[in-house]
């Protein structure tokens, strides 16, 4: 077995450290791919920790997303499986996660899970894909159309990798193998466009949202300290909030809703339209050993 774990980063090099170290540890592992998506503080000396990890930094990015960064990690990738990781996921050491999560057979793959587990720690392992490699590029990788708003990318590969034929197995959270770092939703959705520019979403929440909260706290806080409290509420159900819209307006946008809405691994055969997912070619130059520099130019 040979695996190629790709991730998509953005100003998360503490957290990624921490997962790094983890990802480390398992010899399945071939080679670990992590594209630089503009961060603030460059990443390149995370290559000198194995010779593993290879670094692509892309400059001049405003906005963050998932999908182009990965599709470029991907491109990059040798081997026969992918493993995509976000920044934030940790493989348990206790626990061998290729063993307990297994790709079976050569038509299926394995998928993280997002609903009915209550644990901050493991919900958000949704974001994981563990995929042939081969099969991963037969439905065109990921949907680089989706960069605007946070999320859904992860859901849209699922479908169409079930839509193609293949069986997708939810990852065993009976043992966990992979754990997620904790973190608030503004963390989530801050790097976005979406969240950047589009005020429909915070204008809603302002206006049917933000009084509610403020006479709820009325009720029970001390006027004293009202407002710092009041304050710290809001701004974590508004982060809360816009997540949540940023989810629905990609599955409105992509037609998604009806599928989502279903058993989560039982899709059917959907007939599944597959233009070009990929916007961009990409061009890298190895200035240091295992240290790329990617540029983009537009299909």
């Amino acid at each position: 077995m040979s695996v190629s774990v790709i991730c998509a980063c953005r100003d998360r090099i503490k957290p990624l450290t921490i997962s790094l170290s983890s990802w480390l540890l398992f010899d399945q592992i071939k080679e670990i791919i992590i594209v630089d998506w503009s961060s603030k503080e460059e990443i390149g000396h995370l290559t000198k920790l194995d010779d593993r990890i290879k670094v692509i930094r892309v400059n001049d990015e405003e906005f963050f997303n998932q999908p182009q960064p990965l599709n470029l990690a991907a491109s990059m990738a040798t081997g026969e499986f992918i493993l995509k990781f976000d920044a934030d996921h940790i493989l348990n050491p206790y626990y061998n996660f290729f063993h307990v999560n297994g790709i079976f057979d050569e038509e299926s793959f394995v998928s993280g899970v997002n609903d009915k587990v209550g644990d901050e720690c493991l919900h958000p392992i949704w974001g994981l894909l563990y995929v042939r490699r081969e099969h991963f590029e037969k439905v065109g990788g990921y949907n680089e159309k989706m960069g605007k708003y946070y999320a859904v990318e992860d859901d849209e590969i699922s479908i169409r990798l079930q839509a193609a034929g293949y069986t997708c197995c939810p990852i065993d959270m009976r043992v966990l193998s992979a754990i997620h770092i904790p973190h608030n939703d503004e963390v989530r959705i801050s790097n976005f466009e979406g969240y950047a520019k589009d005020r429909e979403f915070l204008d809603v929440f302002e206006k049917q949202t933000g009084q509610w909260y403020k006479d709820r706290i009325d009720e029970v806080i001390a006027p004293g300290i009202m407002g710092i409290l009041n304050s710290k509420e809001l701004k974590k159900t508004k982060f809360k909030y816009l997540t949540e819209q940023h989810k629905e307006k990609n599955m409105e946008i992509f037609g998604l809703k009806e599928y989502i809405d279903k058993s989560r691994y039982d899709y059917g055969g959907i007939d599944f339209d597959q233009p070009n997912f990929r916007l961009y070619d990409w061009k890298t130059k190895e200035v240091e050993p295992n240290y790329f520099i990617a540029t983009k130019k537009k299909k």
